[in-house]
């Protein structure tokens, strides 16, 4: 009984394994004529992302009938306010796409939010024991030093089957095109941090010292993307966890060494310098970092911008359809309800497909039932989030936070969730913040 529970265990690490690094590196290439090229990437994730994950989840219904108090935990997980509030979007969201324009485009929606949704259960369940959740965090992150790899190579080296089906984009690696991929990897740069705060508390100072070089390549990698929202995301999670450091440093209690905190804050200024000098390298970067800070003087200006037209179309659409026009639909309905700037990407040959804010997009689906109660569940996750970071002694819930944090920022102005992997990426940093409550040693 001893051996076969051994041999689940190892299934279940394995396949952890194999669902959090596999998705950010497959793509499908293709041959037109004699020339290979880069044909797709955002289906070839899903469907890497879905055949894993219930493959996880079978393994996990073994572990279950073998361990009755993982079964416990469920329970303990489903009666928790967030997770109620979690299962009423989506019961809500599945109600209402009965009356959806496009039914086939909700059901694509659900099916994949359904299938996060058991993987936040059984993940949860799992996360009592930290094995398993840094397990989740290094593949990820060991995953994006691939991708982060093949992009520099692409920088030197022209990898046909890798070439961007659009114009323009810098090197994305296995992601596609710039802006997924500079969302990708600013949705897990702060979990590499939380690495390298484990190494350096381990006194394993040469993998820190790794870890911390990565971490600073990464960041100049983003800044070469050239992604406007993943530049304020990023900047403003800084910022956030350089305060939270120096806060840290001043009131230190004494069962921690303030030397690793100093050392993250080195890292935290280091990075910082390199972000802003690659993007003084690139005056396209110079320019749209220049934009952000236009629109942050004048926050007018935005709502004359083309996601802000889209930001109040969606509140247009969602007056008029006060139960959303159904979820994986906004792009269906935007025709109809397109009252500012109604030729504003929209014409013959150019129609938006998304609102460019998810809170826009799932106003806009949901309507404004869903709309609070997407909002409730987010906003019940950072209240929980802040109050660890000012109570925990260690700078883990720190760490989260900041990922955290820098996700729901990047969903303010992009279309994060719209995207398969990207949706997966924010449910398991929800997920892997979640579990943290339920984990042994928190603290």
């Amino acid at each position: 009984m001893k051996s076969s529970l051994w041999n689940l265990n190892k299934l279940l690490h394995f396949t952890i394994f194999l669902l959090f690094f596999l998705p950010p590196l497959v793509f499908m290439p293709g041959r037109v004529g004699n020339e290979w090229m880069f044909i797709e990437y955002t289906h070839t994730k899903l469907a890497a992302i879905l055949v894993l994950s219930w493959l996880f989840l079978l393994f996990f219904s073994f572990k279950i009938i073998r361990e009755t108090d993982l079964l416990q935990k469920i329970k303990k997980i489903l009666t928790d306010p967030f997770t109620v509030i979690l299962g009423c979007f989506l019961l809500y969201t599945t109600l209402i796409s009965l009356k959806s324009l496009v039914i086939e485009a909700s059901i694509y929606e659900l099916v994949q939010y359904w299938t996060c949704f058991l993987l936040f259960l059984a993940i949860s369940a799992l996360g009592t024991d930290k094995t398993y959740i840094n397990l989740i965090i290094a593949t990820i992150c060991f995953s994006f030093f691939i991708v982060i790899s093949i992009g520099f190579i692409q920088t030197q080296i022209s990898i046909p089957w890798l070439k961007p089906v659009r114009s323009g984009a810098n090197f994305p690696s296995t992601l596609g095109y710039k802006n997924p991929a500079a969302l990708a990897i600013t949705g897990q740069w702060f979990f590499l941090l939380y690495l390298g705060y484990l190494s350096l508390s381990s006194k394993k100072r040469t993998l820190f010292t790794m870890i911390a070089i990565l971490a600073l390549v990464e960041a100049g990698f983003i800044a070469a993307l050239q992604s406007r929202t993943s530049y304020f995301a990023f900047f403003v999670t800084l910022l956030f966890l350089s305060m939270v450091i120096l806060a840290k440093i001043i009131f230190r209690s004494r069962n921690q060494a303030k030397g690793i905190i100093l050392t993250v804050a080195i890292v935290l200024i280091a990075t910082a310098t390199i972000f802003v000098a690659v993007i003084k390298t690139y005056p396209k970067a110079m320019g749209r970092f220049q934009m952000i800070t236009s629109y942050l003087k004048n926050p007018a200006k935005y709502l004359e911008s083309d996601r802000g037209t889209y930001l109040r179309n969606s509140i247009n659409m969602a007056n008029q359809n006060f139960f959303g026009v159904g979820i994986g639909n906004w792009r269906f309905a935007y025709p109809i309800y397109r009252k500012v700037h109604p030729k504003l990407c929209f014409n013959r040959s150019v129609q938006v497909q998304k609102a460019h804010c998810d809170y826009a997009q799932i106003l806009g689906e949901t309507g404004w039932p869903g709309f609070i109660l997407w909002m409730s569940l987010i906003g019940l996750l950072l209240l929980r989030s802040i109050k660890l970071v000012m109570l925990a002694d260690s700078l883990r819930p720190v760490f989260f936070t900041a990922q955290y944090l820098a996700f729901l920022l990047l969903m303010t102005f992009d279309y994060v969730i719209q995207m398969p992997y990207h949706k997966f990426a924010f449910f398991s940093v929800m997920t892997l913040f979640f579990s943290q409550q339920f984990s042994k040693d928190e603290k």
